[in-house]
């Protein structure tokens, strides 16, 4: 882990407010070794199955992450519009970047992560892993509950011992979720990543959104507090911006943006170093569109918002990647002004905002926008639509297959009296 404070004074103009910076982040590091060390015990068959079901996670784990670039970068977010506002250009992960990366791109209508209100408990956690549930149980560490990470590992060994392969491809990516691309509890996989994976198991829900969501959700929690622990997915962030900044023509005709990242020259500065890098960065220094990246189709809006609101395993955030089209193969326009920006908020619960120090939250801090009275009654009517929109379809879901139900029912009694005669 490391902590690094950078002190600037830095102004910049956003809606006729003043967004002043002089935070101290704290990027957390782990250590992947012993994981990396477990996964090679995969023979190339069952790797390439692994990455095929779960996208190329594994491939992060070869990712080194300099901190003090990301502790840098994180002083430019502007959480009224959800980039990194540098002095000469803004920017943002987007959907489509993020979905390349590992290979987990997202199609239109495609199923997403949705928190629906409580996490997955141990016993469906358990079944997962190739556990009976009294062989499972949830440890407390504050206010959260979660499985320790030596506990993963401990069970990677005995799967790969016994030679049960599809548990340990299994029990290796809910590793991986918690340590990469959900990381928050130190050497704890907690429930809101294992919840993320589960949805992914059963349903096949995309993790890509709900990575994003957590990003954004971090910086806005970190500027808010005017510092803290930098607690999202470091490894995906670090090779999108070193990729920006410094791939240029480096990574050859056909990139792969993991396996080829040691191809791109990055930069080793300390903090205060990284910060005059970041100042001083000019629009035509940038390589706008990642050598990876190639055109699939840009998602836009979601239903009848004017951006996409999505939805993460601590909260829900709008993104808005009107604002940088140039990174997505686009003839970039400015953006109208009422979608940027948009809802954010937390889910109102205990282990988020103790694990933060967050304080209780405030009417304002449940919608944070500073838009006007008639923009934050229009999201709210917006949202109210579309939430009236969605019941209607599930009531009508539900009186169809109970009418299904019903019909099954019947087809059956006339079974049973058939087979009496």
């Amino acid at each position: 882990m490391e902590e690094v404070q950078i002190n600037t004074s830095q102004t910049t103009e956003c809606n006729a407010t003043e967004t002043r910076r002089n935070i101290r982040i704290v990027v957390v590091g782990n250590e992947f070794e012993k994981i990396d060390e477990l996964s090679r015990l995969m023979s190339k068959e069952d790797r390439d199955a692994f990455n095929r079901r779960y996208g190329r996670i594994l491939d992060l784990l070869a990712i080194r992450v300099k901190t003090k670039s990301l502790s840098a970068l994180a002083q430019f977010w502007n959480t009224d519009l959800r980039c990194f506002e540098l002095p000469n250009l803004d920017m943002v992960p987007t959907i489509e970047e993020y979905g390349l990366m590992v290979r987990l791109s997202v199609k239109e209508k495609e199923v997403v992560y949705q928190y629906k209100g409580r996490y997955v408990d141990e016993k469906k956690i358990a079944k997962l892993i190739g556990l009976f549930p009294n062989q499972l149980k949830f440890e407390k560490r504050g206010s959260i509950l979660g499985l320790r990470r030596t506990f993963l590992e401990d069970r990677l060994k005995v799967l790969a011992e016994q030679g049960h392969w599809k548990h340990f491809k299994i029990t290796l990516a809910l590793t991986i979720y918690r340590l990469i691309l959900f990381p928050f509890t130190s050497d704890m996989v907690d429930q809101a990543a294992m919840n993320v994976f589960f949805q992914f198991e059963e349903n096949g829900v995309n993790p890509v959104p709900a990575i994003l969501v957590d990003t954004f959700l971090s910086m806005m929690v970190c500027h808010q507090k005017k510092g803290g622990s930098l607690r999202c997915c470091s490894h995906m962030l670090y090779v999108w911006i070193m990729t920006h900044l410094y791939a240029r023509h480096t990574m050859g005709p056909s990139p792969d943006p993991l396996r080829d990242f040691d191809s791109v020259p990055t930069k080793d500065f300390d903090a205060r170093g990284w910060n005059e890098e970041l100042s001083h960065t000019k629009d035509n220094q940038i390589t706008w569109v990642c050598p990876w990246y190639h055109f699939e189709g840009v998602i836009f809006s979601c239903g009848n918002f004017p951006n996409i609101p999505l939805m993460g395993p601590r909260g829900c955030v709008a993104y808005t990647p009107s604002i940088v089209l140039r990174q997505l193969k686009c003839t970039q326009i400015k953006p109208v002004e009422e979608p940027l920006g948009g809802a954010s908020f937390l889910y109102e619960y205990k282990e988020w905002r103790k694990a933060r120090g967050v304080p209780p939250p405030t009417p304002m801090e449940a919608v944070h926008n500073e838009a006007s009275p008639a923009t934050l009654s229009q999201i709210i009517t917006t949202m109210t639509s579309e939430a009236e929109r969605m019941k209607a379809q599930m009531t009508f879901m539900e009186e169809k297959a109970d009418a299904t139900d019903l019909r099954i029912a019947i087809l059956k009694a006339q079974c049973r009296k058939k087979d009496k005669r």
